[in-house]
């Protein structure tokens, strides 16, 4: 016990209201030492080793006669000791089961990972791996145009949606705008609506209806009749350069 807990707990409100503080200061010290061999020997003490260990045998009298120190069988006892005896020996059990617990829940986690390891990856018996191998690639592919899809108008959807509407639009006319062109195009596009989305949309669905390859700024002029070319109505901005 003492290698184990070198010390025991020491309740100062209890000592200065038992009645050991009414005996004399030779016989409280002598409690003091008897209470420090009774912990190291683990309570297994009796009267005659203590008045061997204890040379102080009118303050050891005194002690036994008010009920202090009582013996069984001829054995010391010390309840306030014996009862952090007992509670430490229980914390201990607690412990010790704790430990083996955490022990053998660590060596299972272990096992497990282990066995994840050294698993092989099994192909059923039905699929050919070289299907599994094509399968895996077409996902990869999927996945890579999912990535690669352009916002064109991050901070518009609508202008997004219809921009994108325009660009297929004219990849249905065989007149597609080539990836270099694009951010060209878009700042035609908004420097004809003026930096305004609700502009730039009604400008792409005026192409999109028209069926004009270019962009144009709004007609705005309802009562001004368009240019015509061979008979075919064309837009008063009209610009060749522009298809």
């Amino acid at each position: 016990m003492a290698k184990e807990s070198p010390w025991f707990k020491f309740f100062t409100g209890e000592w200065a209201n038992g009645s050991i503080t009414l005996e004399s200061y030779a016989a409280q010290g002598v409690f003091i030492n008897v209470c420090c061999f009774y912990w190291s020997k683990q309570g297994d003490v009796t009267r005659k080793q203590l008045e061997k260990k204890i040379r102080s045998k009118k303050e050891l009298n005194i002690l036994f006669d008010e009920g202090i120190l009582k013996t069984e069988e001829q054995y010391v006892v010390i309840e306030f000791l014996d009862n952090q005896m007992i509670e430490r020996v229980e914390k201990s059990k607690q412990a010790s089961e704790a430990g083996k617990k955490s022990a053998k829940l660590r060596a299972e986690k272990a096992e497990q990972k282990s066995n994840a390891r050294s698993t092989p990856v099994e192909i059923p018996f039905n699929e050919n791996p070289t299907n599994k191998n094509k399968s895996k690639k077409e996902n990869k592919n999927k996945s890579n145009k999912e990535v690669k899809e352009v916002v064109y108008f991050p901070n518009d959807i609508i202008l997004n949606e219809k921009y994108m509407e325009y660009l297929n639009f004219r990849k249905e006319s065989k007149k597609p705008i080539v990836n270099s062109s694009v951010e060209a195009n878009k700042k035609k596009l908004m420097k004809l609506a003026a930096q305004n989305s609700n502009i730039a949309i009604e400008i792409l669905e005026q192409s999109i209806a028209n069926g004009w390859m270019g962009l144009f700024e709004l007609k705005t002029n309802i009562n001004k009749q368009p240019e015509k070319i061979g008979g075919m109505k064309i837009p008063t901005n009209y610009n060749p350069d522009r298809f």
